[in-house]
């Protein structure tokens, strides 16, 4: 069923195909807000308060899981939309999206290591970014 109709199958399980995507979705917000907040209690105190594994504590596996599900699912309903020549945009931005989101939140944590500069700097532009939209 799935093979021989792919967008058939689309069309009956849209409504729980994006249920899934929103949970999805609403997990990396909280994740992502609660990265934030430890982002500002550092700015704020110049302290962290607990030095271990701080990039596996803040960014556990799942959010990386969740992240390539949401691009897999959006990845495959926007082949089928492009093949049945349907509004494609929203699948896109999603797909772009969580791509900048996965490069931007997930060096430390595979790397382990703390003190790369460059993954500093993804992460002060990153909270800056979140820091001037959330006061616009």
């Amino acid at each position: 069923m799935i093979i021989r109709k792919p967008y058939a199958f689309l069309i009956k399980h849209f409504k729980l195909i994006h249920f899934v995507m929103l949970v999805l979705s609403i997990y990396i917000v909280n994740r992502a807000n609660i990265i934030f907040n430890f982002f500002n209690e550092y700015v704020t105190t110049r302290q962290v308060s607990s030095a271990e594994y701080v990039s596996s504590n803040y960014l556990p596996l799942f959010l990386f899981i969740s992240s390539i599900l949401i691009i897999t699912l959006s990845i495959i309903i926007f082949i089928l939309l492009k093949q049945k020549d349907k509004p494609k945009l929203l699948y896109i931005i999603i797909i772009i999206y969580y791509i900048l989101f996965i490069i931007c939140y997930f060096p430390t944590n595979f790397s382990r290591t703390h003190k790369n500069p460059i993954t500093s700097f993804i992460y002060l532009v990153h909270s800056n970014i979140v820091f001037i939209s959330s006061n616009s």
